[in-house]
């Protein structure tokens, strides 16, 4: 027998919790368990229906990661619980939360889970580092992208912080600007029925690109989109049509030049050449070879290639070129990265039990929690 074979005998086996996963985002919610490999359940965050009875209804639970009420997180966690029949599985919880989320709202999750839900064990995992973990590296850049945009470099698996960029603003101007670029094409977006919002929504998802280079980007023919809308109160629906020509690519633009949207702030490609270059000089080659876009619309055609074809314009003086993850990139990465961790890598003394949490709860989050 090899000494390499030897090895592999003599790796211990981790001793793997089932656990429930709850992915806490500022607009939806997803959970299962980690014996599957996506989500069983997503909710928006702020779904009427989770909180009928809560006292402050329209005030959002999450605002940019952070708890603004703290009830209906209560009642998230505990909607989260009562989907899953097996109590073993329920005993064991693992949180993801964006990197923004204080430590005061970690300690809040976890009494909650502890002393209301009766958990027996917990752990909490950042967004992005779970985004990363799902390309089996730790090291690397995040990109996510949906209602913000936040940059992440992470080595070795440690954030570094200073490099961090952020800016709040993303899908939600995207799809605003292309509203607007909608009516100027001629479109009434009221005959869309009482949500044109959502319905613009869905058509970008489903023709929404990005391009190589819109200044070379060709005009394309008028096509006309029909949509069949039901009236309200009724089955019948309603036929209508939407006049577009490039408004599905040209709207992204915003993305990198917010400029046209009537912001002055740095676009995509600034802020992650920025992260790159505030990261540690011996880091950032590692870094920039692993770039892992994620969130909802990490998702539109044709991104992964624009920012790869106009960082390498921007790191010619770099070795080594940009590379984006080949990772399949959807909307429950990070759900995706957690379910990993569960069933690979955290062996049951890792989690935080009731004990640990007990005799002190804020140093006992900083040392096992990443």
């Amino acid at each position: 027998m090899t000494e390499q074979e030897n090895q592999k005998e003599e790796e211990p086996k981790l001793n793997v919790v089932p656990c429930l996963i709850i992915d806490l985002g500022t607009k939806f919610v997803r959970f299962g368990i980690s014996s599957n490999s996506t989500p069983s359940t997503i909710v928006k965050t702020n779904h009427p229906n989770l909180h009928q009875k809560c006292t402050k209804p329209n005030e959002p639970a999450l605002t940019f990661g952070r708890i603004t009420n703290k009830e209906k997180i209560g009642t998230i966690l505990s909607y989260a619980r009562s989907t899953v029949k097996e109590q073993t599985i329920g005993e064991s919880v693992m949180v993801i939360d964006t990197l923004f989320t204080p430590r005061n709202d970690r300690s809040y999750i976890a009494e909650y889970l502890f002393n209301t839900l009766h958990a027996k064990r917990i752990f909490f995992l950042r967004q992005p580092i779970v985004s990363l973990y799902q390309t089996r590296n730790d090291t690397g850049l995040v990109v996510h992208i949906s209602t913000t945009i936040s940059v992440v470099p992470i080595y070795k698996g440690r954030v570094l912080f200073q490099a961090i960029n952020k800016q709040n603003f993303g899908s939600d101007q995207v799809l605003q600007y292309l509203m607007d670029l909608l009516e100027k094409q001629g479109n009434d977006l009221n005959d869309l029925g009482s949500d044109p919002l959502q319905v613009v929504s869905n058509l970008l998802k489903q023709f929404g690109r990005v391009s190589p280079d819109i200044a070379k980007e060709p005009l394309q023919k008028k096509k006309v989109i029909k949509i069949n809308r039901k009236a309200t109160n009724t089955q019948e629906t309603t036929l209508v049509k939407l006049t577009a020509r490039n408004e599905f690519c040209e709207c992204n633009e915003a993305l990198f030049e917010p400029s046209r949207i009537g912001l002055n702030t740095r676009g995509l490609i600034d802020l992650i050449e920025g992260s790159i270059l505030k990261s540690p000089l011996l880091t950032r080659e590692e870094i920039m070879t692993n770039i892992v876009l994620a969130g909802g619309f990490a998702e539109t055609k044709g991104l992964p290639e624009r920012i790869k074809s106009d960082l390498e314009k921007r790191f010619t003086d770099f070795s080594i070129s940009p590379a984006i993850s080949e990772s399949k990139i959807t909307k429950n990465s990070e759900w995706l990265g957690a379910n990993i961790v569960a069933n690979k890598d955290l062996d049951i003394k890792d989690w935080i039990s009731k004990e640990e949490w007990d005799q002190n709860p804020q140093q006992i989050i900083k040392e096992k929690c990443f």
